[in-house]
């Protein structure tokens, strides 16, 4: 029979090696979670200097954080606050799905904004996106169009020309 000191030591050896092997991983994925939404980030970022600087009322932007969830994504979580009105949320999250692919998810774009990255959803095929139910399903390599949305519903949001839409999904593929 193995001494209870030595079960105790060999479970805290394994215990600090699978902490060490999930903190790798969160790191590997904010790293490369990173990499994939920075343009994303730095348009929402520099919009939210302007919103800081000194005299302007019109509010500010939140959320520019990144952080790793349960599900090991990559989330980013942008709120749009206005002074006088309701608060607009985005949730963009980075991770692998089933078959070891990566993607993009972002919720809270607006039917408006998704007809802008698919301006006829029949014609959206593989190689460019496609739609799935409420989600639309893009390659990686459109992430700075999303930055570019982003941008316009950012711009309309703070100058009072369109209230916020409807929550949809919408996730970017990246190919194997």
């Amino acid at each position: 029979m193995i001494a209870a000191s030595e079960i105790k030591s060999r479970f805290r050896r394994r215990l600090h090696a699978a902490d060490l092997r999930k903190d790798t991983l969160r790191q590997k994925l904010i790293e490369e979670g990173t990499r994939v939404l920075e343009p994303v980030i730095g348009v929402l970022a520099v919009m939210a200097e302007v919103l800081d600087e000194e005299g302007n009322a019109h509010g500010r932007i939140e959320g520019l954080s990144i952080e790793v969830d349960d599900e090991d994504l990559v989330c980013l979580h942008p709120a749009l606050h206005r002074d006088a009105g309701p608060e607009h949320k985005l949730t963009i999250k980075y991770g692998p799905v089933l078959g070891g692919s990566n993607f993009l998810s972002v919720s809270g774009l607006g039917s408006k904004y998704a007809e802008t990255l698919f301006p006829a959803p029949t014609n959206a095929i593989s190689s460019l996106g496609r739609s799935v139910g409420n989600d639309l399903l893009l390659e990686e390599g459109r992430a700075g169009e999303l930055a570019d949305i982003l941008r316009d519903l950012v711009e309309e949001f703070y100058a009072g020309e369109a209230e916020p839409a409807p929550v949809h999904h919408l996730r970017l593929v990246q190919s194997a």
